[in-house]
């Protein structure tokens, strides 16, 4: 298969978009403006000392579950907002060379992957050392945007812009205990095969540029907004791997009112945050308007709908 790149006309990102050159309409772009889909307001997200969290949010199982503000100062953060947002109390930095994306428990400790085609290990969540070596080159999938520990492994997701506003996600696994070994992973190539050739790697499914995958129960879930949109949607799957369920929108992202080129960005998943038969979801946004304010992270209690297998 082709080696899996960014396409021409890009419009995932923002940034894909402007350096593409593409002709977006914004109106074209914001398709679930008229969605019956109820606003999903929650509430805004602080740290402990009171500063509004902006960057994404991923987390880890744990008692408590740990998260990890990616995009600010990669703060390792430890609570349970709950509908009230309590703050969430950093218990730590992490020194990684890009943003963080998602972590896993390891066979001996910890790993955070991250922005570039990295992996850090360690002990604790807090005391990683990135790998010497990117896994990936920048013209790969994203792997680990998204990823979960489950059978020994460890599932990575990434995705590219593809079609007019939608995406393409791909799917990587490794050993727990061999995850810095460029060579210790291999890629779905379809109908339950994996190869060690990233080049056979073939897309697992459409969804957004960015998506967040968690294990909720006894199955996974997968939330993600399609580029450019206001909607939340959910997939559900028994295995990380699929075969995952037809998508359901459960909500629109409260969007400044003041701003009609903003869109849904920076979706997380947070089984743990919410109880029983609902989900935890953190989402933030993006913008065209030049200069436009960053905006603090909402967390909003969602119920997994009964139409999820």
């Amino acid at each position: 298969m082709r080696r899996a790149s960014v396409p021409r006309c890009a419009v995932g990102l923002l940034t894909a978009v402007l350096a593409a050159g593409c002709a977006v309409s914004l109106e074209d772009a914001h398709h679930s403006t008229e969605s019956t889909a109820p606003v999903l307001p929650g509430c805004g997200l602080t740290y402990d000392d009171g500063q509004p969290v902006y960057g994404r949010l991923t987390s880890v199982p744990g008692d408590p579950p740990l998260w990890l503000a990616g995009d600010d100062g990669n703060r390792v953060l430890r609570g349970l907002p709950g509908e009230d947002c309590a703050p969430l109390e950093t218990v730590g930095t992490v020194a990684l060379p890009g943003a963080g994306l998602a972590g896993v428990a390891t066979a001996d400790g910890v790993a955070w992957f991250y922005r570039g085609g990295g992996v850090a290990l360690g002990p604790t969540f807090d005391a990683v050392t990135p790998s010497d070596e990117p896994l990936w080159t920048a013209d790969r999938p994203p792997y680990g945007t998204a990823a979960v520990a489950d059978d020994g492994f460890a599932w990575l997701y990434g995705c590219l812009p593809a079609r007019f506003l939608d995406a393409d996600c791909w799917v990587a696994r490794a050993p727990l205990d061999d995850l810095a070994n460029r060579g210790a992973y291999t890629y779905w190539t379809g109908s339950g095969r994996w190869q060690p050739d990233i080049d056979d790697a073939f897309p697992l499914l459409s969804a957004g540029t960015e998506v967040s995958v968690a294990r909720a129960g006894d199955r996974f879930l997968m939330a993600y907004v399609t580029p450019l949109g206001n909607e939340l949607t959910l997939r559900s799957s028994p295995g990380p791997a699929g075969p995952w369920s037809a998508p359901v929108v459960v909500g629109r992202c409260a969007l400044p009112s003041d701003d009609a080129q903003a869109f849904c960005a920076r979706v997380g998943l947070h089984p743990d945050a919410a109880p029983a038969g609902s989900v935890g979801i953190t989402y933030g946004a993006g913008s065209f308007t030049p200069g436009a304010a960053a905006v603090q992270m909402r967390f909003v209690e969602v119920e997994v709908p009964s139409s999820l297998p």
